[in-house]
């Protein structure tokens, strides 16, 4: 005869208890799943917005200046808080500082590109 836990004054077998503990942890798992998904899926959006439309030598971008809007101030914002990324130094402070939309074409393969490294670490879930 299988052991019983209480429950609000109701018997419950171990093997209902077991179920159900394995079933809020599937769904918790899930959730989680869906939350790295969908954040992974913003990060790759917002790195993809950068490359489609970002111009390093526009003044408001090239100087921060708070009176010229920045193109792309919340993608670089999200990329950085979100993946530890410098925007002082490193593959996210050159895409910052140096890349340029107009020559897009030449990053359509990212291999060993700022962009690369960047793709590789949202995918990975770092």
């Amino acid at each position: 005869m299988a052991r019983t836990g209480k429950v609000y004054d109701v018997d419950v077998p171990d093997e209902v208890l077991r179920l159900a503990v394995k079933n809020t942890v599937n769904m918790i798992v899930s959730s989680i799943k869906v939350l790295n998904d969908e954040r992974k899926e913003n990060l790759l959006n917002a790195l993809d917005e950068i490359k489609d439309g970002y111009d390093a030598f526009f003044i408001g971008n090239k100087f921060d200046d708070d009176n010229i809007k920045n193109t792309h101030k919340e993608q670089f914002a999200l990329l950085s808080k979100e993946l530890n990324l410098s925007l002082n130094k490193g593959a996210l402070a050159w895409i910052k500082c140096e890349y340029d939309c107009y020559y897009k074409g030449d990053y359509e393969d990212e291999t060993g590109t700022a962009f690369e490294y960047i793709r590789n670490l949202i995918l990975k879930g770092e």
